[in-house]
């Protein structure tokens, strides 16, 4: 169904694509190619997905991934990928980030429409809970997590895929990542049972370890980048040597 609505948007849109390229788009020739398949596939996803119809339901259903996907009949990752996409002026959604990764931890989409920011040198911050769900394949975990910039964030994250055919098939195991500021916590269902007052379990996580200047992090796999490193003492601490203040 997705694939059909974006032979649509390529034959039915091809005129406007073409003209937000031409204004906007990169000048180099890949990009711009990658540029008119992103905007067919929005297009698709707001096809099979209408705007206002697909809010209302997510307003009623607080955000239930689940119930939103069976009631449309799509699938996880396009619930996810079009909830990421709800701020049309006067008529917002929450203000969603959602990334897709790979076991290895390779980002291979991410929108934004908060302040959350993913790591753009390296792998992500392993204590993030989109790993951990490659340890529940098909079960949602919920994490309360703070950035280096003391933002904090409701996470939703889940394996998404297919089973392998026979012993030789080898299906990609990839995980998804929904998240909203605290604030806006509340109105999803996954805020149920939590206290968002107490954050004595919120998870520090970083934008990976060459960006993150958290020096106390035991999960830490590379020292940060930037800052001198001082090996000239003996007090070690949870990793073996320490980056001086800048």
């Amino acid at each position: 169904m997705f694939f059909l609505a974006q032979i649509i948007g390529q034959l039915e849109q091809s005129h406007l694509i073409s003209q937000i390229l031409r204004r906007e788009g990169p000048r180099d020739h890949n990009a711009q190619e990658l540029a008119r398949v992103y905007l067919s596939n929005y297009f698709a996803g707001a096809l099979i997905l209408p705007y206002g119809r697909f809010l209302h339901q997510a307003k009623m259903m607080r955000y239930d991934i689940e119930k939103l996907r069976r009631f449309f009949s799509v699938s996880f990752e396009q619930v996810c990928h079009r909830l990421s996409t709800l701020q049309r002026p006067g008529s917002e959604g929450i203000a969603f980030y959602f990334l897709k990764l790979d076991i290895a931890g390779n980002i291979l989409k991410s929108f934004s429409a908060n302040r959350f920011s993913q790591a753009r040198f390296g792998g992500p911050c392993p204590l993030w809970n989109v790993f951990r769900a490659f340890a529940t394949p098909g079960q949602i975990q919920v994490q309360l997590s703070q950035t280096t910039d003391d933002a904090i964030y409701l996470n939703v994250a889940r394996t998404v895929g297919h089973e392998g055919s026979s012993y030789s098939d080898r299906p990609r195991q990839i995980a998804m990542v929904l998240g909203c500021a605290i604030a806006d916590a509340p109105q999803t269902v996954y805020a149920a049972g939590l206290n968002m007052e107490d954050h004595t379990l919120v998870v520090p996580i970083g934008p990976g370890c060459r960006a993150c200047g958290r020096d106390q992090c035991s999960h830490r796999s590379l020292p940060v980048s930037g800052r001198i490193l001082d090996t000239g003492n003996h007090a070690r601490g949870v990793v073996p040597y320490r980056a001086l203040p800048e």
